[in-house]
C-alpha cells in the first residue's frame, strides 16, 4: 500500500519545495535564548535576596544595588516573546496565503 521507506524518512521535512532548516535553525535559537534570559532573570532577582559579601565580583555588586535594569530586561523578555510570535504568525500567514 505506501512504502515503509517514504513514511519513515528521517532529516528536515519539505515545505512549498524547499527545505526548512531554517525552522530548526530558530527554534535552536530561541531554545538557547530562553534558558539564558531565565538563567539571567533567575539570578538578577536572587541577587536582592543574599546579602552582599565582603568582596562581590562586579555582576553579583552590579545587580545586588540596581533595581531599574533589572527588572527592565525582566520585564522586556516577555514584551519581545510577544513580538517575536506575532512576527511568526504574519510569516506564516504570509507564506501559506501566497
Amino acid at each position: 500500500m505506501y512504502n515503509q521507506k517514504h513514511i519513515f524518512k528521517t532529516g528536515p521535512t519539505i515545505q512549498y519545495g524547499k527545505p526548512v532548516h531554517h525552522v530548526v535553525a530558530r527554534g535552536y535559537f530561541i531554545l538557547a535564548c530562553s534558558i539564558l534570559g531565565f538563567t539571567f532573570i533567575i539570578y538578577s532577582l536572587i541577587v536582592k535576596i543574599i546579602p552582599e559579601p565582603k568582596d562581590p565580583d562586579f555582576l553579583f555588586e552590579f545587580f545586588h544595588n540596581d533595581w531599574y535594569y533589572t527588572f527592565l530586561i525582566t520585564f522586556i523578555v516577555h514584551t519581545v516573546f510577544v513580538f517575536v510570535y506575532f512576527e511568526w504568525l504574519s510569516y506564516e500567514t504570509f507564506t501559506r496565503n501566497s
